[in-house]
Protein backbone atom coordinates (compact mmCIF):
# COMPACT_ATOMS: atom_id res chain seq x y z
CA UNK A 1 0.00 0.00 0.00
CA UNK A 2 3.18 2.25 0.34
CA UNK A 3 4.30 4.10 -2.52
CA UNK A 4 7.47 4.06 -4.22
CA UNK A 5 10.32 1.32 -5.84
CA UNK A 6 9.44 -2.25 -5.16
CA UNK A 7 11.57 -3.99 -2.25
CA UNK A 8 14.38 -5.95 -2.97
CA UNK A 9 17.71 -7.38 -1.70
CA UNK A 10 19.71 -9.36 -3.36
CA UNK A 11 17.92 -10.12 -6.23
CA UNK A 12 17.12 -6.53 -7.69
CA UNK A 13 14.46 -7.52 -10.16
CA UNK A 14 12.47 -9.34 -7.58
CA UNK A 15 8.76 -8.09 -6.81
CA UNK A 16 7.16 -9.17 -3.53
CA UNK A 17 3.57 -9.95 -3.10
CA UNK A 18 2.23 -9.67 -0.01
CA UNK A 19 -1.32 -11.11 1.09
CA UNK A 20 -2.74 -11.06 4.87
CA UNK A 21 -4.01 -14.21 6.18
CA UNK A 22 -4.06 -14.05 9.69
CA UNK A 23 -6.40 -12.08 11.75
CA UNK A 24 -6.18 -11.48 15.17
CA UNK A 25 -9.65 -12.20 16.16
CA UNK A 26 -10.02 -15.57 13.91
CA UNK A 27 -6.46 -16.39 13.52
CA UNK A 28 -5.62 -18.28 9.96
CA UNK A 29 -8.41 -20.54 9.01
CA UNK A 30 -7.63 -22.18 5.86
CA UNK A 31 -10.22 -20.14 3.43
CA UNK A 32 -7.85 -17.38 3.92
CA UNK A 33 -5.06 -19.08 3.06
CA UNK A 34 -6.97 -20.94 0.06
CA UNK A 35 -7.43 -17.59 -1.04
CA UNK A 36 -4.09 -15.81 -0.65
CA UNK A 37 -2.93 -18.96 -2.64
CA UNK A 38 -5.61 -18.74 -5.43
CA UNK A 39 -4.29 -14.86 -5.55
CA UNK A 40 -0.55 -15.91 -5.97
CA UNK A 41 -1.34 -17.71 -8.96
CA UNK A 42 -3.08 -15.45 -10.70
CA UNK A 43 -0.72 -12.81 -9.69
CA UNK A 44 1.89 -15.28 -11.64
CA UNK A 45 4.34 -15.88 -8.54
CA UNK A 46 7.30 -18.07 -8.51
CA UNK A 47 7.97 -18.60 -5.03
CA UNK A 48 5.36 -19.16 -1.56
CA UNK A 49 6.83 -18.49 1.70
CA UNK A 50 4.32 -18.67 4.37
CA UNK A 51 5.73 -18.36 7.96
CA UNK A 52 2.09 -19.50 8.96
CA UNK A 53 1.76 -22.51 11.77
CA UNK A 54 -0.61 -25.27 12.88
CA UNK A 55 -1.42 -28.44 15.23
CA UNK A 56 2.34 -30.43 13.97
CA UNK A 57 0.22 -33.92 14.32
CA UNK A 58 -2.54 -32.57 10.92
CA UNK A 59 -2.59 -34.85 8.04
CA UNK A 60 -2.20 -33.51 4.96
CA UNK A 61 -5.78 -33.16 4.26
CA UNK A 62 -6.07 -30.69 8.12
CA UNK A 63 -2.64 -28.78 7.22
CA UNK A 64 -4.06 -26.17 4.72
CA UNK A 65 -0.33 -25.04 3.81
CA UNK A 66 0.10 -29.14 2.52
CA UNK A 67 -2.92 -29.05 0.54
CA UNK A 68 -2.85 -25.37 -0.65
CA UNK A 69 0.97 -25.82 -2.00
CA UNK A 70 -0.42 -29.17 -4.15
CA UNK A 71 -2.43 -26.27 -6.06
CA UNK A 72 0.99 -24.35 -6.33
CA UNK A 73 2.86 -27.01 -7.42
CA UNK A 74 0.45 -27.84 -10.00
CA UNK A 75 1.37 -24.15 -11.23
CA UNK A 76 4.36 -24.36 -11.20
CA UNK A 77 4.80 -22.42 -8.14
CA UNK A 78 7.15 -23.86 -4.87
CA UNK A 79 6.00 -23.67 -1.73
CA UNK A 80 8.15 -22.71 1.14
CA UNK A 81 7.02 -23.28 4.80
CA UNK A 82 8.35 -23.26 8.32
CA UNK A 83 8.91 -26.49 10.20
CA UNK A 84 7.86 -25.00 13.76
CA UNK A 85 9.28 -28.19 15.57
CA UNK A 86 8.76 -26.13 19.25
CA UNK A 87 12.44 -26.64 19.92
CA UNK A 88 11.99 -30.42 20.58
CA UNK A 89 13.72 -32.48 18.29
CA UNK A 90 11.34 -35.65 18.47
CA UNK A 91 9.13 -37.29 16.32
CA UNK A 92 5.91 -35.72 15.23
CA UNK A 93 6.78 -32.02 16.22
CA UNK A 94 6.99 -31.12 12.59
CA UNK A 95 5.03 -29.33 10.81
CA UNK A 96 4.15 -28.75 6.97
CA UNK A 97 6.03 -32.46 6.62
CA UNK A 98 4.08 -33.13 2.86
CA UNK A 99 7.22 -34.13 0.32
CA UNK A 100 5.96 -31.29 -1.94
CA UNK A 101 6.59 -28.52 0.89
CA UNK A 102 10.17 -26.63 1.18
CA UNK A 103 9.81 -27.13 4.91
CA UNK A 104 12.69 -24.74 6.45
CA UNK A 105 13.50 -24.69 10.45
CA UNK A 106 15.64 -22.55 12.48
CA UNK A 107 18.38 -23.42 14.37
CA UNK A 108 20.50 -22.34 16.92
CA UNK A 109 24.76 -22.60 17.82
CA UNK A 110 26.47 -22.36 20.84
CA UNK A 111 28.88 -19.82 19.07
CA UNK A 112 28.81 -16.37 19.04
CA UNK A 113 30.71 -14.84 15.85
CA UNK A 114 31.57 -11.29 16.94
CA UNK A 115 31.68 -8.35 13.84
CA UNK A 116 33.11 -4.50 14.23
CA UNK A 117 31.05 -2.72 12.39
CA UNK A 118 32.89 1.12 11.96
CA UNK A 119 30.91 4.22 10.85
CA UNK A 120 32.59 7.14 8.55
CA UNK A 121 32.97 9.27 11.92
CA UNK A 122 34.86 6.45 13.62
CA UNK A 123 31.91 5.47 15.90
CA UNK A 124 32.29 1.45 16.19
CA UNK A 125 29.65 -1.23 17.24
CA UNK A 126 30.26 -4.63 18.26
CA UNK A 127 27.80 -6.84 16.47
CA UNK A 128 26.99 -10.71 14.95
CA UNK A 129 27.78 -11.64 12.06
CA UNK A 130 27.30 -14.80 10.07
CA UNK A 131 30.70 -14.20 8.23
CA UNK A 132 33.28 -16.76 8.59
CA UNK A 133 37.04 -15.74 8.64
CA UNK A 134 39.13 -17.71 6.57
CA UNK A 135 41.31 -18.60 10.10
CA UNK A 136 38.66 -19.75 11.91
CA UNK A 137 39.33 -23.35 14.21
CA UNK A 138 36.22 -25.52 13.28
CA UNK A 139 38.18 -28.25 15.82
CA UNK A 140 37.53 -25.93 18.79
CA UNK A 141 35.22 -27.65 21.20
CA UNK A 142 33.16 -24.88 21.91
Amino acid sequence: MAKGDPASDMTPMAHLFIYKVFFLKVKCIGADLYAAIDQAIKDGVDIISMSITNDHNATFYQDSISSGSMVAIQHGIIPVAVAKNDGRPIMGTLSHSAPWVLTVGASTTNRKITSIVELGDGTTFLGESAYQPTNLNSNYKW
